[in-house]
């Protein structure tokens, strides 16, 4: 075998000719996944330049390293399959196009060839040049080492910064005047009046906040939306000051492009007036993940610090409050906290501990002697409820009658077929009979169990395809299917709370509202995977693949939380861009673990 692959490598004529077969294969099925049955002159076109680019590429990577080529085409493998799948799905809710006759197993094969090898062959270029170049300021040298110093200007830079960022965001909310009343609020606004009890189903948190603003909106003359939206976006404004601080003390050129990423971009302007959890809930996360990032590169330091220790703690516990699905993520951490963190492991831990052991005590005890009620369990069953659909959707012929009448114990087996939709759950989950399932929990467990045994196909397919968006780049991020608007900005008034928009800066407004609908981005390609839904989850693993290149393992646990807090995210009813919005607002830090040379305290 080594004989054979010397002896092509010893003959220019046989290489050429191999590199020119796998060229041609790999142009052929990146051109099958992009432009196959719909534009034979495109398709042509496109195949001819990608001929030439991947063979030039496959010259130029020839010379790197084995171990960044190994690194490099195994994560072109493993993305090649996942968007393979994920086309297949998007397409035809099934993966029947994948296998459905010889025809189309072989374009699968081909197309995926072609991702693999331009995929691993970009992915080569990045990892060397990571590996040969970094954007570290060598006159900033001083603060690359142990704890970043601050002197007597940083809090005034810090306050500029602060101000910078709010005005920044101040247009949006003159364009949207007097605010914007959307996503859960109308529901939370009974709470926060008196018109319905407070409950776990909405972060009692946010609604107690809502209900402050509602208070102080009676009292001075600006609307209750109005002085949220301020709160809001101090708070959002002020998350960003920080982590651009932080940036300038490691990396000029970074805090550059934090800057441009926070200030001018419509995304936060938009969230930072909207009344939605997740931007609270986003704010305490990052400075979580910053934290934990600090404790990492400076662990004595940092945990001989009781106002370090304190802050971490506290952002942790208000990430838990702000988003229940948080709780899970830090609960998996903590073991891992007790591994990574040498020389002060129990010290680690006893922060995660300690904040849940506090949420535990608040989401419960305390919440209950306040008389706030426990959610609908029906929140936590999306997946089984979309999973169960599906195999009535495609296989009620098959269902004896008692399959048919213990689902309709459980759902309204009338309308299954009717409201379901693949990637929107809430439709099948609003006919969902939680009475009946509270006292029949493993009925509804042995049924889910008992259907997934066997029709597996029709369960794996109502899984991902629910999810879809949050892993497959190329998705719409206005899914045909769910019809969710990539931001909402509505100003329904409804019986608890009336507002009335009157626009300050109407062509602002129109600006901003293509943003909303996504309209603007959609246009670019490659700014429309930018703000691709599915962006985040793959900024997340392609950092993590940079630091596994550069052997940075111990720095994989800055982006441990974020990972997990996404794979809970497909246990939910429907893909949403507020949901990664904690993981957008972190690119700058993501970027800052991939380039910086910099390694963590060795303890």
């Amino acid at each position: 075998m080594y004989k054979i692959s010397d002896t092509i490598k010893n003959n220019k004529f046989a290489v050429i000719l191999l590199r020119a077969v796998f060229s041609y294969c790999a142009a052929a099925g990146v051109s099958y996944y992009y432009f196959y049955g719909k534009n034979l002159v495109l398709q042509s076109a496109f195949n001819f330049s990608f001929f030439i680019l991947i063979y030039i590429l496959l010259q130029k990577a020839s010379s790197f390293k084995k171990r960044t080529k190994r690194i490099a085409f195994s994560a072109g493998a493993v993305y090649s399959v996942v968007i393979c799948v994920g086309k297949a799905l998007y397409d035809t809710n099934g993966f029947i196009t994948l296998y459905g006759s010889y025809k189309r197993v072989l374009i699968t094969l081909v197309m995926l060839f072609g991702i693999f090898i331009i995929t691993g062959l970009t992915l080569s270029l990045i990892l060397n040049f990571l590996e040969t170049h970094d954007i570290t300021d060598n006159n900033n040298s001083n603060n690359l080492k142990g704890t970043s110093k601050l002197n007597l200007k940083t809090p005034v830079k810090f306050l500029i910064l602060w101000g910078v960022n709010f005005i920044a965001y101040i247009p949006c909310l003159l364009a949207y005047w007097p605010g914007i009343y959307a996503y859960d609020m109308k529901m939370q606004s009974a709470q926060a009046i008196g018109a319905a009890p407070f409950d776990k189903f909405h972060p009692p948190l946010h609604t107690f906040l809502w209900k402050v603003c509602i208070k102080i909106g009676s009292i001075i003359p600006l609307q209750a939306i109005t002085v949220y939206a301020l709160l809001q976006m101090a708070l959002l404004s002020c998350f960003f000051a920080s982590v651009l601080i932080y940036l300038r003390n490691k990396n000029k050129k970074l805090f550059i492009i934090g800057f441009v990423w926070f200030a001018l971009n419509p995304i936060f302007a938009l969230f930072s007036i909207n009344p939605t959890k997740d931007v609270c809930f986003s704010v305490f996360f990052g400075w979580t993940i910053l934290l934990i990032y600090d404790a990492l590169k400076n662990t004595k330091a940092f945990f001989k610090k009781p106002i370090k220790i304190s802050a971490l703690l506290i952002c942790i516990l208000l990430s838990c409050l702000f988003r229940n699905n948080a709780v899970y993520v830090f609960i998996v951490c903590v073991p891992l906290f007790a591994v990574f963190f040498k020389g002060v492991r129990i010290k680690a831990a006893a922060v995660l501990v300690c904040a849940l052991a506090l949420f535990m005590v608040i989401n419960g005890p305390l919440l209950q002697a306040l008389g706030v009620k426990k959610g609908n369990n029906r929140e936590k069953l999306s997946v089984p409820m979309q999973q169960i659909a599906l195999t009535v959707v495609r296989n009620e012929s098959k269902l004896t009658q008692e399959e048919k009448s213990t689902i309709d114990k459980f759902l309204d087996y009338k309308i299954i077929k009717q409201k379901f939709n693949y990637r929107f759950a809430d439709p099948i989950k609003s006919s969902f009979k939680t009475d009946y399932y509270d006292c029949n929990k493993k009925e509804f467990l042995r049924l889910w169990v008992d259907l997934g045994l066997k029709y597996p196909k029709e369960y794996i397919i109502a899984f991902m395809d629910l999810n879809l968006p949050y892993w497959f780049i190329d998705a719409d991020s206005v899914d045909t299917y769910s019809q969710r608007r990539y931001i909402e900005t509505s100003a329904v008034s409804n019986n608890y709370y009336t507002i009335n928009r009157n626009s300050k800066l109407p062509w602002i407004y129109n600006c901003y509202e293509k943003a909303a609908d996504y309209s603007i981005f959609r246009k670019i390609p490659i700014v429309s995977n930018i703000f691709s839904i599915a962006t985040p989850i793959w900024a997340i693993l392609f950092t993590g693949l940079c630091l596994i290149f550069k052997r940075k393992y111990k720095q994989l646990l800055v982006l441990l939380p974020p990972a997990l807090l996404w794979a809970t995210y497909l246990l939910g009813p429907v893909s949403n861009f507020r949901y990664v919005l904690p993981f957008t607002m972190l690119y700058p830090l993501f970027l800052l673990l991939i380039f910086n040379k910099e390694n963590t305290e060795n303890n």
